[in-house]
């Protein structure tokens, strides 16, 4: 089950390629490593309280950071059961306690995914990369989310940046950003800046989504290049 947050977006074509492992065909999911290493929350990340309450174990990273974000099926009904045996109560009524219990909040995507790592990690393709230091290989991120932040006009502008990307800038009202200017632009995906590596990864994922013929239709363009007021 592939889900997207209502404040998500997609930075690029989804394409198989990456969503499923080559090898073992299972969906990919990207965790973060010191991802708000800014703000104190350890190398587990923002969360981690939540997690740890409704699992009973340590959140592990943190997986609220690429969309699509991928689950497979089974992950949903076992992690629910696993919740309402761990507290001897009903799932809903765990979920309310939850709800409130800390400061930061929760992350559902990070306790199924934490809990899918902790009891059945061979169900799933992981991939993680540390936002301090940043080392190959580097997984791209497919969307991303609270586009609150970005404000809309920015996000508007990061999906038409993401179709141009991966159609060789040959539409009309496609801008001439480079991968790494992108990135930088979008606060939401600064922390995963880190100079040459990224900007080099960057652009042969959108070369091979090109060459491999994985275009969005000119419907697409059309509808970005209506909303963008250009």
């Amino acid at each position: 089950i592939a889900v997207m947050d209502s404040d998500s977006i997609l930075t690029t074509v989804q394409t198989p390629e990456s969503w499923f492992d080559s090898v073992t065909k299972k969906p990919i999911v990207l965790g973060a490593f010191n991802m708000h290493a800014g703000h104190q929350k350890g190398k587990a990340g923002r969360w981690r309280q939540a997690t740890q309450i409704a699992l009973g174990k340590p959140q592990y990273a943190d997986f609220m950071i690429n969309f699509p974000i991928r689950i497979p099926r089974e992950v949903f009904p076992a992690c629910r059961e696993h919740i309402a045996k761990h507290h001897n109560m009903s799932f809903d009524q765990v979920f309310y306690k939850i709800t409130g219990c800390c400061e930061d909040g929760y992350s559902q995507f990070s306790i199924i995914l934490n809990f899918a790592w902790h009891f059945m990690r061979d169900s799933i393709a992981w991939r993680f990369q540390d936002v301090l230091h940043l080392t190959p290989p580097v997984t791209i991120r497919t969307g991303s989310h609270q586009t609150q932040e970005l404000q809309f006009h920015h996000a508007k502008v990061g999906m038409l940046d993401g179709y141009c990307f991966s159609t060789g800038h040959t539409k009309q009202h496609c801008t001439k950003k480079t991968a790494q200017q992108l990135l930088v632009e979008w606060k939401n995906l600064a922390p995963w800046v880190r100079g040459k590596l990224l900007e080099d990864v960057t652009a042969e994922h959108y070369t091979n989504v090109t060459n491999m013929g994985w275009q969005l239709p000119e419907v697409a363009h059309l509808y970005w290049a209506f909303m963008l007021p250009l």
